[in-house]
């Protein structure tokens, strides 16, 4: 026979029910977590199935790797050591008849090896492919990629958090982003020596170098921060490409300035 539950009892569950509701309720109102820093603006295409699996390829006698597979209905992006801060290169893997191999298995002959090293896949918009480096420090280098052949398309580096236009129209990529430029030298320190270096060393574009030194910028943030004044900053703009084969470079200020994590 069931015994019915004690007062006490019956009012810590009812306690422990409403603690759940809340939690649930809360947990609804929270965003959803984004598919990378930075790349919210990005319309990535779902892919049809994403799973992990251990290789028998690891660095060390006895370890595996772990392999992120990442499938499309043509293809498959399969990674490499991606549970540490340095990837391997990443493969691509075109599908025959849509039957994708199994995950740990090692790339078979048709598959091609990306200039990846160190770099996360993120997603796959239309005929591009994007990667993020995996581990940074103040600006993120980034890369397109073509989708059919795996080609390098473009290299470039953001801010963090920087990018706020992604999208193909008519097979045309459009991007937009703060391009990040980490300096050797200190802008609050050098002035506009430091700027000058920067501009040389960036290069930034010649629309961007003739700009003046960012100094007020650079000061406000190293305060904000409690920086160092010998601090090396990072700056940063916005940039605009257009297609890739190479794409059109619009870019200008204003510049912002803040000093290297």
């Amino acid at each position: 026979m069931r015994r019915s539950l004690l007062p006490a009892t019956r009012s810590a569950t009812r306690s422990a029910t409403r603690s759940a509701a809340r939690l649930a309720l809360l947990a609804a109102c929270l965003p959803a977590p984004s598919v990378a820093a930075g790349w919210e603006a990005a319309r990535f295409e779902p892919p049809a199935k994403t799973e992990t699996a251990t290789s028998g390829e690891g660095k060390m006698s006895g370890e595996g790797k772990q392999i992120t597979c990442t499938t499309y209905r043509d293809l498959m992006v399969r990674e490499s050591d991606t549970d540490t801060p340095d990837p391997e290169d990443a493969s691509l893997v075109p599908l025959v008849n849509g039957a994708a191999p199994a995950c740990a298995a090692a790339p078979g002959p048709g598959a091609r090896i990306l200039a990846t090293a160190g770099q996360r896949f993120l997603g796959r918009t239309g005929g591009f492919l994007v990667f993020e480096q995996a581990s940074t420090n103040g600006t993120v280098p980034f890369a397109v990629l073509d989708a059919g052949t795996g080609r390098t398309l473009i290299r470039d580096t953001t801010a963090e958090a920087g990018i706020d236009t992604f999208a193909v129209a008519d097979g045309t990529l459009r991007l937009g982003f703060l391009r990040g430029v980490q300096g050797a030298c200190s802008i609050p320190k050098h002035g506009a020596g430091c700027w000058a270096r920067i501009a040389r060393d960036g290069p930034l574009p010649p629309a961007v170098a003739a700009l003046p030194a960012p100094v007020k910028a650079c000061a406000g943030s190293y305060r904000a921060g409690k920086a160092p004044k010998d601090t090396p900053s990072i700056v940063s703009f916005p940039v605009r490409l257009t297609g890739t084969a190479p794409p059109t470079v619009e870019a200008g200020g204003p510049v912002r300035c803040a000093p290297t994590p």
